[in-house]
């Protein structure tokens, strides 16, 4: 996966507004959203480049990591909801995949 055209592709991808009122055991999807996004930013930054992530934030990232494929298993989301989160997953399992 080329992850930096990846990452550009998710940052001018608007949150899909049919997940608004959607949740995942109790998370709100866009709250699940901007916690993973916080997390990739802290790695990726502008240029999209996996960078290890402080032990926290490695940790808060796997969770968020779990939740998103919860959702993709448990929430029934549209094709262009569907596309939105498994995106973040493999961003996700990018960055996850870098260690310090």
């Amino acid at each position: 996966m080329d992850v930096p055209s990846v990452w550009r592709e998710h940052q001018v991808a608007p949150f899909p507004y049919s997940c608004l009122k959607q949740a995942v055991s109790g998370t709100p999807l866009v709250k699940l959203d901007a916690e993973t996004g916080a997390c990739l930013t802290a790695s990726l930054r502008t240029d999209g480049i996996p960078r290890a992530l402080a032990e926290d934030r490695r940790a808060a990232l796997a969770r968020c990591l779990e939740r998103v494929a919860e959702a993709l298993r448990e929430v029934p989301l549209d094709p262009e909801a569907r596309a939105y989160f498994e995106r973040l997953e493999r961003l996700a399992t990018a960055v996850l995949a870098v260690r310090g």
